[in-house]
């Protein structure tokens, strides 16, 4: 009947279907054993074999109760928002998605762009940032998982194996999901679009040329008007800032006001190359195709190469977002006044929703001055990371109130894990969802766009993302952990055992003195006052030690410090602080939450550096967004 339905059979096509076969077994073989042979063989030679822990990593029904589990997930040093900001972030883009391409197979598309004339909807023209959020989020997580590993040992954390696998990890924690993705699009899922009744035109095919330049995440610069797969320009720029991230974590982490210093430098260079662009090419303020254009600019195209998808512009909002995740793993504390903190709510939402909606003159047709476009496109994104930074900040320390408890609700868990496999599956959902209508549609209001494209398509995109994280997402990260888990744990803290009885777990030290006699003066339990700052003076616990009763144990005591230093040197760290002596065999040991009441009355101690927090233990949060 139409002569571009026909999809004649080529040896990709055949290779993708493989390959999607493949895994779709894997996962039966996978879900089968492991829901009713994996007790019983656990324990064997069989159970514990590469290719059994391979298969049981495709168990769909192992992932999926993953994915949904909230057990045990609001832990002191979680950023408990982090999910519900990846949630409104995603549903911000598909609706910005539907809207778009809904309104090019209305019939009525004049009438639906007047929607614009509103202010609520100014949400939809603005919806790019929803991406800066991600972008944040990458920086922030990126950031507040390095440090973690660099206070557990500094050391390993900065040896060249360590930073190998800060390469590697991401690249194949991102790649399997999104090169997967990318050809299932152009092998399988075009084929249907052909067919689609709202869809019977030719659509520009580029990932049959283009799609290595997806595989090497540089779609943002090479021919980047047929990119392949629209939305994967964002996991180039994203990746891309990845990789210089180590600019800003090395000296943050060896000078911390060197490192900020750096941060800002950057962050005011790309500030300045952003107002320089507009200048120079008569941008818009926006990516929003629709609004006012300067008669000046000459090509619109290469606003995506220059402003939308350049990691030196986009690299504000990040940077904003490292040095927040940086805050957060090394301030364990942070006192805000209350009227403080009310005052920078205020100004953080109103800094969001100024620059939202500020726009809707120039959205509806009204020209904007050039330096003000190049304000508003320097100035909106660093508006917009500070807003953010602030929410999370306060959120973080237990200054937000009930919105952060809203927030935190357990029940956004299961959609921020899901966030990833969405935003990769959401461009098909939306296209299939859309294209397959028999009957062509015609623009009433708002509430008609959001009830019968936007609601739907959200819903059946995580559906969809469901089960391509369980099969694959969640699959090749277990995959990864079975083959490189030994070259990732070198970042991760580690128990070890150094002589008379000195134990080491990452950077913190327990001691045990067995041949020190607890005095009548002071009974085991007032033993808390040995929680002393090695880091400062290994001088403070052995001046403890030689006062009154302690003084006949001297000579037997240097050869512990010895084994300190010893221990310092060979490893390259500084312990923290002691967390329990054992007297006369018997350890007496100090639960964390304690430990700044306990140390409260000891000098030394009060200028020690914070324990570092607990990461949030949610799969893969550390990877993407």
């Amino acid at each position: 009947m139409f002569e571009f339905c026909e999809s004649p059979e080529t040896s990709d096509k055949s290779g993708c279907r493989t390959v999607l076969c493949i895994i779709g077994a894997a996962s039966i073989i996978g879900t089968i054993y492991d829901y009713f042979f994996s007790k019983k063989y656990e324990q064997t030679a069989l159970g514990k074999s590469t290719i059994m822990q391979c298969f049981t990593a495709f168990s769909i029904h192992t992932n999926i109760a993953g994915i949904f589990s909230t057990e045990n997930v609001r832990k002191s040093g979680q950023i408990g928002p982090i999910h519900f900001m990846r949630l409104i972030s995603l549903v911000w883009i598909v609706t910005g998605h539907v809207a778009s391409t809904a309104s090019v197979l209305m019939t009525n598309p004049l009438s639906a762009a007047r929607i614009i004339e509103d202010w609520s909807t100014q949400i939809l023209t603005n919806a790019y940032f929803a991406v800066d959020t991600f972008f944040f989020m990458s920086g922030l997580l990126v950031a507040f998982m390095w440090f973690k590993g660099y206070y557990s040992n500094k050391r390993m954390q900065m040896s060249p194996l360590t930073w190998i696998m800060f390469y590697v990890h991401r690249i194949v924690r991102l790649s399997p999901s999104y090169y997967l993705v990318i050809a299932f699009y152009t092998f399988v899922f075009r084929t249907f679009i052909k067919n689609m009744p709202n869809l019977l035109y030719h659509l520009p095919d580029s990932c049959e040329e283009n799609w290595w330049t997806n595989f090497i995440y540089l779609n943002n610069y090479i021919d980047y008007a047929n990119q392949c797969y629209l939305i994967s320009w964002y996991l180039a720029t994203d990746l891309q800032m990845y990789i210089f991230s180590p600019i800003i974590l090395i000296p943050l982490a060896i000078k911390p006001l060197l490192g900020f210093i750096i941060a800002v430098l950057i962050l005011l260079a790309s500030t300045a190359a952003n107002m320089a662009t507009i200048y120079k090419y008569y941008f818009p303020p926006s990516d929003y195709a629709l609004g006012a254009m300067d008669p000046r600019m000459k090509d619109l195209n290469k606003y995506t190469l220059l402003i939308y998808g350049a990691p030196w512009i986009r690299c504000q909002i990040y940077i904003i977002g490292m040095l927040t995740g940086y805050l957060l793993q090394t301030k364990k504390e942070l006192h805000i006044n209350r009227i403080v903190n009310i005052a920078l709510w205020v100004i953080s939402l109103a800094l969001g929703a100024l620059v939202v909606f500020s726009l809707k003159d120039w959205a509806n047709g009204v020209l904007m001055s050039l330096s003000a476009r190049a304000f508003y496109s320097a100035l909106s994104k660093v508006a917009w990371g500070i807003a953010l930074s602030y929410i999370t900040i306060s959120c973080f320390y237990g200054y937000g109130g009930p919105i952060n408890e809203f927030m935190s609700w357990s029940i956004w868990i299961p959609f921020g894990r899901l966030t990833y496999s969405a935003y990769l599956i959401h461009y098909c959902v939306v296209y299939y969802f859309i294209g397959m209508s028999n009957v062509p549609f015609t623009f009433t209001n708002f509430s008609f766009l959001v009830v019968s494209f936007i609601l739907p398509a959200i819903a059946l995109t995580y559906f969809f993302a469901i089960f391509w994280s369980a099969v694959i997402e969640i699959s090749t990260g277990k995959i990864e952990t079975i083959f490189l888990g030994d070259a990732r744990k070198g970042s991760q803290p580690v128990i070890q055992e150094i002589p008379n009885k000195i134990f080491a777990y990452g950077n913190h030290l327990s001691l045990q003195l067995p041949h020190l006699r607890p005095p009548p003066s002071h009974p085991p339990q007032r033993q808390q006052e040995t929680i002393w700052d090695f880091g400062k003076s290994k001088k403070s616990l052995y001046k403890l030690l030689k006062r009154n009763e302690y003084k006949s144990y001297k000579r037997e005591e240097k050869p512990v410090f010895t084994k300190i230093s010893r221990w310092e040197k060979n490893t390259g760290n500084k312990p923290r602080a002691v967390h329990d002596i054992s007297m006369n065999g018997a350890v007496h040991q100090f639960a964390p939450q304690y430990s700044r009441e306990l140390a409260s009355g000891i000098k030394s101690s009060r200028r020690r550096r914070k324990e570092p927090v607990d990461p949030m233990e949610t799969p893969a949060v550390d990877d993407w967004m």
